[in-house]
């Protein structure tokens, strides 16, 4: 953020962003969607919505289901016990 801006904008615009974040678009992508929303419902103010930038990498979020991850884990245990098996023979 460039300058200081309301609390209530600053709510508002980061409910917006992660909610298109988490829709699957880039970081840049989600940052301009809430801004052109914020535009057209609240104020055109650009001191209001303006300060608010992407810095760094712009890729789109990857949301993996949990299950992958657990899955992962036991194969992970799994191998783990094997070998602690095999060296305890």
């Amino acid at each position: 953020n460039l300058w200081s801006v309301r609390d209530q904008t600053a709510s508002s615009m980061a409910v917006s962003f992660y909610e298109y974040l988490n829709q699957g678009y880039s970081k840049d992508a989600a940052l301009r969607k809430t801004k052109v929303d914020y535009i057209n419902t609240s104020n055109s103010d650009p001191y209001l919505w303006g300060s608010f930038v992407v810095y760094g990498d712009d890729a789109p979020l990857v949301n993996r289901p949990l299950s992958v991850y657990w899955i992962l884990i036991g194969l992970g245990i799994a191998l783990l016990m094997g070998v602690w098996y095999m060296k305890k023979e």
